[in-house]
């Protein structure tokens, strides 16, 4: 199975060749902006969807999705995400509702070995994983550059800082799958067209502003979709 990574083009280019270390990343807890949380020094997370936003992230202008495949990599090492567990404790138990969001968060973090059985559901259900330790540069299959100062309308209309949570990965991990796909050139259409023909569909007034405003999206996603500027897949 294919996962992938964001980053910058240059943390990219050197993990083809060295493996990919994990990195000290800060991020809030789901739904409560309570507080930072400092992510696992000890793991590489890993999205079928996610990775976009993990790449735009890094700040730079050229940034870099890495494929990599999960059968190259050692099941030993394969945790899932903490954001799947957090949600599924908060979830199913009502003591854990009332925990402090940040606390929560950290216990889970530091106590890996005791949900480490639930990747695969992590994997189908959020999209994530985590991977403990490096990810070896044999497991990673190729990346896909993209530079944002040539082609970034197509990033901008897309980044929702939400996804990677339950509910919005069954609702719109699919989207994020799709233009992932479109990166790495194995589909032609971006998935924002048949979104809004989706929505446009439902439209009863055709004529209506909403109506008017999805059909000149949809024909300039079409066009995008085209322009493939600053795009460029490096097989390894």
């Amino acid at each position: 199975m294919k996962i992938y990574y964001g980053t910058s083009h240059s943390i990219a280019r050197r993990a083809s060749s060295r493996g990919l270390p994990p990195s000290n990343l800060q991020f809030l807890p789901l739904n409560l902006n309570i507080e930072w949380v400092i992510s696992s020094p000890d793991m590489v997370y890993l999205s079928t969807t996610c990775a976009l936003m993990g790449a735009v992230e890094s700040n730079e202008t050229k940034i870099a999705v890495l494929e990599i495949e999960t059968d190259k990599l050692d099941e030993v090492n394969l945790y899932p995400d903490e954001d799947f567990i957090y949600e599924i404790l908060k979830r199913r138990n009502p003591y854990f509702q009332t925990e402090k969001d940040g606390k929560l968060h950290r216990y889970i973090r530091d106590n890996p070995s005791m949900f480490k059985g639930y990747w695969e559901e992590s994997l189908q259900m959020l999209g994530n994983i985590c991977h403990k330790g490096l990810v070896p540069p044999t497991a990673i299959t190729r990346y896909a550059i993209f530079d944002l100062s040539k082609n970034s309308k197509i990033l901008t209309d897309s980044m929702n800082p939400e996804t990677c949570c339950i509910t919005n990965h069954a609702v719109i991990g699919q989207f994020y799958k799709q233009f992932i796909a479109w990166l790495f050139d194995e589909v032609r259409e971006l998935p924002h067209i048949k979104e809004r023909m989706d929505i446009l569909s439902n439209i009863k007034d055709k004529k209506s502003d909403m109506a008017i405003h999805l059909r000149e999206q949809i024909e300039l996603f079409k066009m995008l979709q085209k322009k493939r500027d600053g795009i460029k897949i490096v097989n390894l």
